[in-house]
């Protein structure tokens, strides 16, 4: 707050000679003053007694009835005091443009005098984006992209927003009396997937069918395959048993078993492979009949369905 002071000084000192001025002027003979001039005389009254936002209602009134440059000034130096830097530049520069005009070139010094003051707390800021048709805004407001805007001194937020694509927002510093470039460059969004049906209340909720025609395939391999596992080892047995009656044959008739033992490998080979048979039909018969189970479980319907 003290670093602004003597910006405030000038501006009442700069206000304040133009009071005067106004005041000396209209002290001679003169006739009375027309109703938009009286708007700004009663402006420079009301900031005679520090008044500054109700004599900027004044000379803003008058301008608009008007659009005289004197107005225009008085306008912008009320603005100044009241620490509107951006209005006050815009207004006090284009009262300046006004070359021509008597009141202009008599107070051109001071008025030139109150701008530079005025610039040192503004500076310029120009936005781009990609993609080209992104929206984009200065402190909120809306502004087209690549054209300088002036803006106070300081930190200022600048947003991009595009369909289809992640806004962004960041905050950058504009130096008083300079121009400050930023690009923003925006990011794909990411496609949302649509909300989920929500069934109403008291529905029932919807049954989930499973297609177990594979299953149903398996489960008839698997039970072939054990069948045919069990014809196998009741063929093994059969081949085991004749084996064993042939051995014992054969020691009944010889009275020794050592000429048998031509007979007895064959025998062990016959009664190992319908053991490993055996047990290869037992294991293939339990998953078939799991399978079997798992299956008329699963397609069983439920008693929501068969209503």
């Amino acid at each position: 707050m003290l670093a602004r002071r003597p910006s405030r000084l000038l501006a009442l000192a700069a206000g304040l000679g133009l009071i005067l001025a106004a005041r000396s002027t209209s002290a001679q003979d003169a006739p009375p003053p027309a109703p938009d001039a009286a708007s700004v005389e009663r402006g420079i009254a009301l900031r005679q007694e520090g008044r500054d936002a109700e004599a900027r209602e004044e000379f803003a009134r008058a301008y608009e009835a008007t659009g005289e440059p004197r107005a225009l000034a008085q306008l912008a130096l009320a603005e100044q005091a009241l620490g509107r830097w951006v209005d006050a530049r815009a207004h006090l520069a284009d009262a300046l443009e006004r070359g021509d005009d008597p009141w202009i070139v008599e107070h051109r010094e001071t008025l030139e005098g109150a701008l530079a003051v005025i610039l040192t707390h503004v500076g310029q800021i120009e936005v781009t984006a990609e993609p080209d048709d992104a929206e984009l805004a200065i402190d909120g407001e809306v502004c087209p992209p690549g054209a300088p805007r002036w803006v106070p001194a300081g930190e200022v937020v600048v947003q991009a927003r595009a369909e289809g694509h992640v806004p962004l927002q960041r905050t950058d510093v504009v130096v008083a009396g300079g121009l400050t470039r930023v690009h923003l460059r925006l990011s794909r969004a990411l496609p949302v997937a649509p909300p989920a049906e929500v069934p109403p209340a008291g529905a029932p909720a919807p049954r989930v069918s499973v297609d177990l025609t594979g299953l149903h395939v398996a489960t008839v391999t698997v039970a072939s395959l054990a069948g045919g596992a069990l014809i196998a080892f009741g063929v093994a047995l059969g081949v085991r048993e004749g084996r064993a009656v042939g051995y014992n044959d054969c020691v009944l008739v010889a009275g020794s078993p050592l000429p048998c033992q031509d007979r007895l490998g064959p025998f062990h080979d016959a009664a190992s492979a319908a053991l490993g048979l055996g047990i290869g039909a037992a294991l293939a018969g339990a998953a078939a009949l799991t399978l079997g189970l798992v299956s008329l479980l699963l397609d069983s319907p439920s008693e929501e369905a068969v209503r």
